[in-house]
C-alpha cells in the first residue's frame, strides 16, 4: 500500500508529522477516508477521532474539537483544535 505525508497542527505546535497509509478524519459531511494518490480537496472537520493507519501499520487515535484537513499532492494537513 502506498504512503503520504500527514501533518497535524494544532495552536500547541505539531501533534504529528510522518508517512501515513491511511487517515480516517470527522469531516462535516461525515467521516472521511484519505488514502495515497487523493484528490485534492479542504475540508472543515467536526469533533471526533483522527485515525490514524502508520507507515508501519500501527494504528493511532487523536481527538479533535474542530478543525480542517486539506489535501494537496502527497500530503495531507490538518488544521486542528483539541
Amino acid at each position: 500500500m502506498s504512503v503520504f505525508t500527514l501533518i497535524i497542527v494544532t495552536p500547541q505546535g505539531f501533534l504529528y508529522q510522518g508517512e501515513v497509509r491511511q487517515v480516517i478524519v470527522p469531516a462535516v459531511e461525515g467521516r472521511m477516508g484519505i488514502l495515497a494518490h487523493h484528490t485534492a480537496i479542504v475540508a472543515a472537520l467536526m469533533m471526533g477521532e483522527i485515525e490514524i493507519q502508520t507507515a508501519q501499520s500501527e494504528d493511532k487515535i487523536f481527538n479533535i474539537q474542530s478543525g480542517y484537513v486539506k489535501v494537496v499532492d502527497s500530503t495531507c494537513t490538518v488544521l486542528a483544535v483539541l
